[in-house]
């Protein structure tokens, strides 16, 4: 990290005023390079074990609380479902009973991401902070061991004691979705994440990463709550078909504003570009960061497909969970082994969930 270039570089932005978001291009081409140049200079001797203790400030109490919130939204959750949310659901009378378990879920990780959200903004929008305004000023305060601010710090534990628990939920309580190795992949990266940037003291980048990923799962999980209760009571309601195309709507413009612009053109650009010359992990970080959206290009690729269906007349139900479209398959032999059902009841099972598949049906 001795190169003048670089040091210039990316020191440029800290002393000026704020700057206007880049283009892609000159994200790419301004974050790639330095990068690159970073891996050129690491010595042969580089210990990063040794990096890691010096740089890395956690204690005990920091893994208590992740763990105690991890059990905390567990119980949390399964009291809502049991008290409320699955009395509600079952007054509705949906179709059959995996419609029910979704659109519980549905309910508890839409009221989840919505406090979230809210207290993401707030945080970032409460005048205190201005990575928003300016990323380039993400780096300006930090210092090795710097202490986290009590509201960024109970953002951090919350969000990691939330994806903890979804770990455990994706494997033994959620509906499985086709992508569920993906999903558990998605859930590791951002705990490392979190914790990464919460230890190193990346802190206000990783608000910035909450910020621009947390409201695409409100509107997602608020629109599959209208598309698991439509068809109830024996009926079709076209209400909620309209609302849950609206806010599938909604949440594709949000996904494509802060996935895939605010999101590399802010965090990507700041994290790349915009560090000391003498950040730690800075590479290790970048990485990471590119990960998460290579996943969200993935996910809007399969939104992509999903429109193209609806547009050739393959489906009419564009708005439903394309994640889920093999999911059905995967639940249901779940439950065949749990309860040991007979091989002609799983034969039908899983005739059902291809006929699905087959008719270009998103569950």
């Amino acid at each position: 990290m001795d190169g003048k270039s670089v040091s210039d570089s990316v020191m440029t932005g800290q002393d000026s005023v704020i700057l206007p978001m880049p283009g892609y291009y000159q994200m790419v081409t301004s974050v790639v390079p330095i990068q690159l140049h970073i891996l050129r200079k690491i010595p042969e001797d580089f210990n990063y074990f040794y990096q890691f203790t010096t740089y890395c400030h956690w204690n005990w109490v920091d893994a208590f609380l992740v763990l105690f919130l991890a059990v905390f939204w567990t119980a949390t959750r399964a009291t809502l479902t049991y008290y409320i949310f699955k009395p509600f659901v079952d007054k509705l009378n949906l179709m059959d009973e995996e419609r029910t378990t979704k659109a519980t879920e549905n309910l508890f990780k839409s009221t989840w991401y919505t406090l979230s959200w809210i207290y993401t903004t707030s945080i970032l929008f409460s005048g205190k902070y201005s990575m928003f305004q300016d990323p380039a000023s993400v780096f300006t305060d930090w210092s090795n061991g710097m202490e986290v601010p009590l509201d960024i710090y109970i953002l951090f534990v919350y969000q990691c004691g939330f994806y903890v628990h979804s770990i455990y939920a994706s494997i033994y309580v959620d509906v499985i979705r086709s992508d569920f190795c993906l999903i558990i992949a998605h859930h590791v990266l951002t705990i490392m994440l979190l914790a990464f940037s919460f230890v190193v003291r990346y802190h206000k980048l990783g608000v910035l990463v909450i910020f621009c990923h947390d409201i695409c799962d409100v509107l997602l999980e608020i629109a599959k709550i209208f598309i698991q209760t439509k068809d109830r009571n024996g009926k079709f309601h076209v209400f909620n078909e309209i609302m849950a195309n609206i806010f599938f709507g909604f949440f594709i413009v949000v996904w494509i504003l802060c996935r895939l612009y605010w999101y590399p053109l802010k965090v990507l650009y700041a994290a790349g570009r915009f560090f000391f010359p003498v950040a730690p992990f800075v590479t290790t970080f970048n990485v990471m960061l590119w990960l998460l959206l290579m996943m969200n290009i993935y996910w809007f690729w399969e939104i992509l497909q999903a429109l193209l269906r609806l547009v050739s007349g393959g489906t009419n139900k564009c708005e439903e969970d394309i994640r889920e479209q093999d999911g059905a398959v995967i639940t249901q032999q779940r439950e065949e082994k749990k309860k040991k059902k007979s091989i002609v009841s799983r034969g039908e099972g899983r005739s059902c969930a291809a006929l699905v598949v087959r008719s270009g049906e998103i569950n």
